[in-house]
């Protein structure tokens, strides 16, 4: 699998409105792509303006072409853009464990969290 972390800087005064502009995207990605196996929204406990994103993708393309392009991540990009201090940084990884097998199997449990 393919996974990205995300890390955001956040101005101050919009700490909040990104947590909750944020949930469009992620629950978005779960529920509307079927290659999107993980998005996870993290806040740093040492910088309340300092956010993650860890996301699990079937493979680059899903990512890149697929996930990149859906609308529910157009309007958070648009809305979360001018909350940002500074750019985004990324790091893209494989996974390893688990295994390509658990991480489909494990999208169904996020499906019923929301």
């Amino acid at each position: 699998m393919y996974s990205i972390f995300v890390t955001l800087r956040v101005k101050e005064e919009y700490s909040e409105a990104f947590v909750r502009a944020s949930f469009g995207d992620s629950i978005g990605s779960i529920k509307n792509e079927p290659n999107c196996y993980r998005f996870d929204v993290l806040r740093n406990s040492n910088d309340s303006n300092l956010f993650h994103l860890y996301e699990v993708y079937k493979d680059e393309y899903s990512h890149k072409e697929l996930h990149l392009n859906m609308p529910h991540f157009l309007k958070w990009h648009e809305e979360v853009l001018p909350m940002l201090d500074g750019d985004p940084s990324s790091v893209v990884m494989d996974t390893i464990f688990p295994d390509d097998q658990v991480w489909k199997k494990q999208k169904n449990s996020l499906l019923k969290a929301e």
